[in-house]
């Protein structure tokens, strides 16, 4: 849960101003002087002339209507009305983080949106929550087993601001839950609303945060603690103990008693900063937020949202565990808990998303995460300007991605078993290895947004230059900033190709434009903005992630590099990136020119590159069915639509 507002703290945000909520830049690359560079004034561009609200603003990734969003809460899907719910924190007053409650939308197929109301469905109003509602989760029925009901658990807070790096304030987080009888429209509270109190006991003096909880049938844990064949449900509330580690506090608790939480122990003791492999597996950090626990293919993974990483411990990130379950005896050994120790690890997405937190499927099984998509690249004095902040980036499958005959990496310098990341058993061949590693990409159900689309496609084509120079050619056919893309790309010359990949957002005479390319002899995927726009207080850093293609041995006994497999989805201002399913990074790209939306293949070095082909979608659908229609989930006619200059100017002063 972000618990204050991004870059720095802003002078019409009084709740936070005092601690401003640390930000990712610095895991980005730097300039040569060190410092973070943004973009210099507005020049005279047909960027800065359009309206606020609609000059960055995504379409078809969800978002709220208007005003700030972050964490997604509670998603599931309800097979009794064949419908997905998300709810999300928002702030009804205002673009920047503040007043925290939950809006909530359905959908019948992943990726369409209606909001059930133009207000927030839960929102501040007791003595425990009146600081507001912080993230949670919703369980398909009452907190009695009533089958007609619906449940969201949520974190209370009494008491701002809180961040790991202060003194805790005893009780200022709590445990609460409110209940529906109308499918999530209406939510009540009751006097069994108030779960928990504050964090366990004998732990005072030494939590450094305690919020949102996760809930969740765990056979794993049940089989572990002796309780097969029972009912029960698991919860875990993240958050980490002062100098010692990040961690999650494990609680069990009846179906027909969801009121009753019983608390067993911290799940983790990873200690500080602990990095399984360095510059693969991720850092752990200082505070975990929004974890979660599941299983894929009979393999316990832990999701956590990092804060407290890198060299200034202001850096942050959603990364995922490999665990192996075990019970573990305390220092006094008086008795065993349940534990998870990591054996593999990675960031989910590399780049700004962030309170990533997961569901199962039970439609199809499938696991689907939801992560936010934040502003840190923007100035927060643009936020109230445009109206709004923040996204989801489009729903995701986690799954395992498995490779057989692998007998080494691009340059034979990194052994897949130093990465940390991949779970490695002999291969079917001697002298090869078979590698399964936590994979994600985008649900099958985005495709849908396709279908008012323009179908491009890009012809196979040999790329290469003579010289050590630039090779580029335009991908014909695509002239915008609504754009997904999908293509092969295989290293011909592998010891003088330096950088293969796109050129995106660019104008014609490529003043302005955005290189998204892989290094292979770096091992990395690189995200470069320098040359994106010159608007102010935009954040032009280049963005990277560590990343290997992989050796294979065929069937000949000779070996073959894998192809680069790329998935770009280009959303207005929202980028997000995918490379063999192995890989994602998430980024920010406010152009200052309305002109730049070509798109061209580049190839740098020596070397040939072969690209197989591709197709590529112009013009996606809008995810958001009422988002500027005012048309409500029951079809009736809303005020929801976009702030003007005025509302935007003055909702500032109600935060």
């Amino acid at each position: 849960m972000l618990v204050s507002p991004p870059l720095q703290s802003s002078a019409h945000s009084p709740r936070s101003a005092s601690f401003p909520r640390p930000h990712s830049l610095s895991r980005k690359s730097k300039t040569s002087s060190g410092s973070t560079s943004f973009g210099g004034p507005a020049g005279a561009s047909s960027v800065a002339t359009q309206d606020p609200f609609t000059r960055w603003r995504p379409s078809y990734h969800f978002i709220a209507p208007k005003n700030w969003m972050n964490d997604p809460c509670g998603p599931l899907f309800d097979p009794k009305t064949g419908l997905y719910h998300l709810l999300y924190e928002y702030n009804p007053k205002g673009a920047t983080w503040g007043n925290m409650s939950w809006m909530h939308a359905t959908s019948t197929d992943l990726v369409t949106w209606r909001h059930v109301s133009n207000e927030p469905v839960i929102k501040s109003s007791t003595a425990y929550d009146g600081e507001g509602i912080f993230s949670g989760g919703m369980i398909l029925h009452g907190p009695n087993g009533e089958k007609d009901q619906m449940t969201a658990v949520y974190t209370a807070v009494s008491n701002l601001p809180i961040h790991w790096t202060r003194d805790y304030h005893w009780g200022s987080e709590k445990l609460a839950l409110v209940v529906s009888s109308d499918g999530g429209k209406t939510w009540t509270h009751s006097e069994q609303s108030l779960i928990l109190d504050s964090p366990p006991k004998d732990l005072e003096g030494k939590i450094i945060s305690w919020r949102d909880p996760f809930i969740s049938a765990w056979p794993e844990m049940d089989k572990l603690l002796g309780e097969t064949g029972t009912d029960n449900l698991y919860g875990l509330i993240s958050g980490g103990l002062r100098d010692q580690t990040p961690t999650a506090f494990l609680y069990k608790l009846s179906p027909q008693k969801l009121h009753e939480w019983s608390y067993i122990g911290t799940i983790a003791d990873v200690g500080l900063n602990t990095e399984l492999a360095k510059g693969y597996s991720g850092d752990m950090g200082r505070n975990w937020e929004v974890c979660n626990f599941f299983q894929i293919d009979g393999h316990n993974y832990l999701l956590m949202n990092v804060e407290g990483c890198g060299a200034n411990l202001k850096d942050r990130h959603a990364m995922w565990a490999r665990c192996d379950l075990s019970l573990t005896a305390t220092v006094d050994e008086k008795k065993h808990q349940p534990r998870m120790l990591p054996k593999a690890s990675c960031l989910i997405d590399h780049g700004c998303l962030y309170a990533a937190t997961t569901f199962h499927n039970v439609k199809d099984g499938r696991r689907i995460l939801w992560g936010w998509v934040p502003e840190d690249d923007l100035g927060e004095d643009r936020y109230e300007e445009q109206g709004w902040s923040g996204c989801m980036a489009l729903p995701r499958e986690l799954f395992h991605a498995t490779y057989d005959r692998v007998v080494g990496t691009f340059n034979n310098q990194t052994d897949p078993a130093s990465m940390a990341n991949f779970h490695i058993e002999e291969g079917p061949v001697a002298g090869t290895k078979k590698l399964t590693m936590l994979a994600s990409r985008p649900v099958v159900e985005s495709q849908l947004l396709r279908e008012s689309a323009v179908e491009v496609d890009l012809p196979s084509q040999e790329l290469g230059s003579p010289s050590e120079g630039k090779s580029t050619v335009a991908a014909k056919g695509i002239h915008s900033r609504n754009v997904e893309i999908e293509c092969e790309m295989e290293i011909l010359d592998e010891t003088t190709t330096t950088e293969i990949g796109f050129i995106l957002c660019h104008n014609s005479n490529m003043s302005r434009y955005v290189e998204v390319v892989y290094e292979p002899r770096q091992e990395r995927l690189v995200v470069r903005r320098s040359n994106s726009s010159s608007e102010r207080s935009v954040n032009l850093d280049s963005v990277s992630a560590p990343f290997t293609l992989l050796r294979q041995q065929q069937a000949d006994a000779s070996t073959k590099l894998e192809m680069l497999r790329w998935h770009v989805l280009l959303d207005n201002s929202v980028l997000e990136v995918f490379i063999n399913d192995r890989c994602a990074l998430t980024t920010r790209i406010y152009a200052d020119d309305d002109s730049c939306k070509d798109v061209s293949f580049l190839v740098h070095g020596a070397g040939k590159v072969k690209i197989h082909g591709g197709k590529a979608w112009v013009g996606l659908k809008t995810a958001m069915l009422d988002a500027h229609t005012g048309s409500t989930a029951t079809g009736e006619t809303s005020d929801i639509v976009p702030p003007s200059s005025s509302s935007s100017a003055s909702s500032s002063s109600r935060l």
